[in-house]
């Protein structure tokens, strides 16, 4: 009975023929050399990965040439890359047939084309494109699977020599195929993680411009909404044009900066008994008005003097904004060991501690209404550059103190540009 089974059934025996050649012939390939080459091959520099991935696979049966289908951010399958194969233009088209790719992902079989030409009800339901039934010269179609899904193929040309495409051979291209997937897989990965950096790096320095610009239009606005009052006062006039003249070179700052093809940055030697005065004295127009209390002089640190004048404006700004016009703003420098501490203080709303726990240095977090939330993130950063530290502590209602540390230059002085 079971003769007679193994005879009349074509799978019995063709599952039968397979079981003995494996368990009972020695294989036709050198796996241990081959895996070598196979390796080598993927890691050449010379080729694009996708090239490589196509060389590799070929060189395990000896083909001189093939071609790799990718499957796109849209869920398309498109010829992303050929090794010595020479494309025509019939040959170039957006995407496959989608039948042809269903089939793939799920038979998932390496697909012998003088085969399906000779004995195509091996292949039932195998719909070729029409790419490939114009290349007469391709011999096999390889199915990259990922996760248990398809996301890509590989074409190869005739061999060299006669080759017949048994279970060894099968199984040696569908282990092979699975690591090279894994190849392109992380290589795919990899490129859109730099894209989104490069991307990231673009928003995050957009983020900062228009941060600036907006500080800009509010001091400028500021300007504006007293001049109708104060426009006969000399005073007034002279804030004024101070005030419209650090305007326009910041902006001319922030331009240079963006047309720069390279980051730009001086470090200098910063006074900061000076650069406070400066700070201080273009916040008069504010209100409250500020006030500046130096217990220590010509105490100087290492920075980039447009930087850090940036990130201390911004702190006194917001104590200004959450303070009420009949309230204070304090702005004190001391030393301390070898640091220099600038404490600013108001007596403003304040801030929860599961706030400044959870939310304060963290980008596109703020209180304000019409606030970004970078201004305190970009003030953090930039002083942990310098070494320093930037502490805080506030209480709802009653106000906040912003404590600025950072590490002093000793017997050496710098001048304001």
């Amino acid at each position: 009975m079971l003769l007679l089974v193994i005879l009349s059934s074509g799978t019995t025996r063709s599952w039968l023929k397979v079981f003995i050649s494996k368990n009972f012939y020695s294989y036709n390939y050198d796996y241990r050399e081959e895996w070598l080459r196979f390796t080598r091959t993927l890691s050449e520099e010379s080729l694009d990965l996708r090239t490589r991935v196509i060389k590799s696979l070929a060189q395990l049966i000896e083909s001189p040439a093939g071609i790799l289908w990718y499957k796109s951010e849209h869920g398309e399958f498109k010829l992303t890359a050929s090794w010595n194969f020479s494309l025509k233009d019939q040959d170039i088209v957006d995407h496959t047939h989608d039948e042809f790719c269903q089939f793939l992902n799920q038979k998932r079989w390496v697909i012998d084309l003088d085969e399906y030409r000779l004995h195509p009800q091996k292949y039932s339901g195998l719909v070729l494109p029409s790419w490939v039934s114009a290349n007469e010269k391709l011999r096999l179609i390889i199915p990259l699977i990922l996760n248990n899904e398809l996301v890509g193929f590989i074409a190869l040309m005739e061999p060299r020599s006669i080759i017949k495409l048994n279970w060894e051979v099968r199984d040696l291209l569908w282990v092979a195929s699975t690591q090279a997937t894994s190849y392109l897989a992380q290589y795919e990965v990899t490129t859109a993680l730099s894209l989104a950096r490069q991307f990231e790096s673009f928003n995050r320095m957009s983020t900062f411009v228009v941060h600036d610009i907006k500080n800009l239009i509010f001091q400028l606005s500021l300007l504006l909404t007293n001049a109708e009052k104060h426009k006969e006062n000399p005073e007034f006039q002279k804030d004024m044009m101070e005030t419209v003249n650090l305007s326009v070179n910041k902006m001319q700052r922030l331009l240079e900066k963006l047309n720069s093809d390279r980051k730009t940055v001086k470090i200098e030697c910063v006074v900061l008994d000076q650069l406070l005065k400066q700070i201080v004295q273009r916040k008069l127009i504010c209100e409250p008005q500020p006030s500046l209390d130096i217990s220590d002089v010509d105490l100087i640190v290492k920075a980039d003097l447009t930087r850090l004048e940036r990130v201390i404006g911004h702190l006194i700004q917001n104590a200004i904004e959450a303070t009420t016009k009949t309230g204070f703003v304090k702005v004190r420098l001391s030393k301390s060991d070898n640091k220099a501490l600038i404490e600013i203080e108001d007596n403003g709303h304040g801030m929860s501690e599961a706030f400044i726990e959870d939310k304060l240095f963290q980008p596109f977090e703020t209180t304000k209404t019409a606030g970004m939330g970078i201004g305190v993130f970009e003030s953090k950063e930039y002083i942990s550059e310098l070494g320093g530290q930037l502490e805080v502590s506030s209480r709802e209602f009653v106000g906040t103190i912003f404590l600025i540390t950072l590490p002093l230059m000793e017997n050496q002085k710098g001048n304001l540009v």
